[in-house]
């Protein structure tokens, strides 16, 4: 069910029938070390979860560099095109080769930072046809205007957002425009792709293994 991989400062902790040969939807995902296992058991729908963590969350999740949004924070670091480069020419290979079976059906989800990456990534990668940001940071500095620009890729084929009803309610103004530049890019991103865009109770820190496995399982029910 779990196999753990290891390179340089990476894990790669894989979840699911591996041994299976039948093709299924595979999610590569940026979070904490044994965040995976959480989101495994609320989701309902056959996958495996690649799941992804040693990462510097602030420097190599972000698109650019910006001002840090917490005091005690840390400036981001703008280092997401190198990471992805690391995720696509390192940590695939390394983690598919462990399957029992061909990946027809790759995709890239993540929650908060990780959910902008994940929509960042799709901007600037063939390799994922299901993209999910569960409460992602959308609000970052200048991505709304970026992401009007830049053309998703057409193997982009499902791409699910989400958000807490209460996460504009920040304090921090930044912050605060997550709702909007979320619904923004829903609607801009619904006429090249298929989104489902949704707002779940609460706030940011509310049920995120729950708001993510409620994602993959959406992406993982157009893949037959």
């Amino acid at each position: 069910m779990h196999t753990i991989l290891q390179t340089d400062h990476y894990q790669i902790t894989l979840i699911g029938d591996l041994e299976d040969s039948e093709e299924k939807p595979v999610f590569w995902i940026p979070c904490f070390l044994g965040e995976g296992e959480n989101i495994w058991e609320k989701r309902t729908k056959p996958c495996v979860l690649a799941c992804v963590s040693g990462m510097d969350w602030n420097r190599d999740l972000s698109p650019w560099k910006a001002e840090k949004v917490f005091a005690k924070g840390d400036d981001f670091g703008g280092m997401g095109e190198a990471f992805l480069s690391v995720l696509e020419e390192r940590l695939i290979p390394m983690g598919e080769s462990r399957l029992a079976f061909s990946v027809r059906r790759r995709g890239i989800a993540g929650y908060s930072l990780a959910g902008l990456f994940a929509v960042y990534a799709m901007g600037r990668s063939d390799r994922f046809s299901l993209v999910g940001s569960m409460s992602g940071s959308l609000w970052f500095d200048g991505f709304l205007e970026y992401a009007l620009e830049t053309p998703i890729s057409p193997a982009v084929k499902r791409l699910y957002l989400s958000l807490g009803d209460k996460e504009k309610k920040s304090r921090n103004p930044r912050m605060a425009r997550v709702e909007t530049c979320t619904g923004k890019l829903a609607e801009i991103w619904g006429k090249e792709t298929a989104v489902r865009y949704e707002k779940n109770p609460g706030s940011h820190f509310q049920d995120p293994q729950g708001r993510m496995a409620k994602g993959l399982d959406w992406l993982s029910e157009g893949c037959a």
